[in-house]
């Protein structure tokens, strides 16, 4: 079986014990100043990584989202709960008010919106928050987030075979420099690899790995913008990962 055929038939969920992620994410814009910043939707540091679960609650700022709104009616949150295994919650949303949710969780890594009103979509901007930290956001249109950050769950071992990332084109010539990082369970984060892309010409950089990069359960991972050459710059990123139960 070749690789293609390989990554084919883990899509297809026809190789036991196997399942791919597929994580991406983008920041509208960084400045000269403020990097680094994680490529995910709230800009700047993302910071949502509890010692242990914990109640996450989620609102909008939209009255527009809620159970008989034209926005987003209900959210599927995805992460991590206190064992490290896959957790899923779908909620009804109630505009500005928060709604709290009956999973605690230790990581999130996704929300995704399952149902709307006649737009569609999401009116607002849907935040997800923990006790002190956003844990997720969902920008105003988007319909999911958009974060290249991830949590390998407890039980299993992560592959990532490609990681990328590149500029908006829009604007005057400008470019800027990423890392993906991985912190291991109770470690730091540590750089595993760089690149740097321009909006001049293709804007996308890829990393393509012939032999995967091994990942443990319970690691953190995420991209990083490093800096940029102008401010007001945007930014997007993701990854590529085969995970295998262990």
């Amino acid at each position: 079986m070749d690789v293609n055929d390989f990554f084919l038939q883990v899509s297809k969920g026809a190789i036991r014990g196997h399942s791919s992620i597929d994580k991406f994410g983008i920041n509208e814009d960084v400045d000269t100043g403020t990097t680094p910043e994680d490529v995910w939707g709230g800009g700047g540091t993302y910071s949502y990584y509890p010692t242990s679960e914990e109640s996450v609650q989620i609102s909008s700022d939209s009255a527009s989202d809620a159970a008989a709104g034209i926005g987003a009616r209900t959210v599927q949150v995805q992460g991590l709960d206190a064992n490290w295994a896959v957790a899923t919650e779908v909620v009804t949303l109630d505009g500005t008010n928060t709604v709290d949710l009956e999973t605690d969780f230790i990581r999130v890594f996704r929300m995704i919106v399952t149902s709307a009103g006649s737009s569609n979509t999401n009116a607002g901007t849907i935040t997800l928050q923990g006790s002190t930290d956003t844990a997720a956001v969902i920008l105003a249109g988007q319909g999911q987030t958009q974060q290249a950050i991830y949590t390998v769950p407890g039980g299993h071992t992560g592959y990532l075979h490609k990681w990328y990332a590149g500029l908006s084109k829009t604007g005057p010539a400008r470019e800027a420099q990423f890392t993906y990082q991985v912190r291991a369970f109770g470690q730091i984060y540590v750089v595993k690899g760089d690149l740097v892309a321009s909006n001049v010409g293709s804007t996308l950089v890829e990393r393509k790995f012939q032999c995967p990069v091994v990942i443990p359960e319970k690691s953190d991972i995420k991209v990083v913008c490093e800096s940029v050459s102008a401010n007001d710059t945007g930014v997007f990123a993701g990854f590529d990962i085969v995970l295998k139960e262990d």
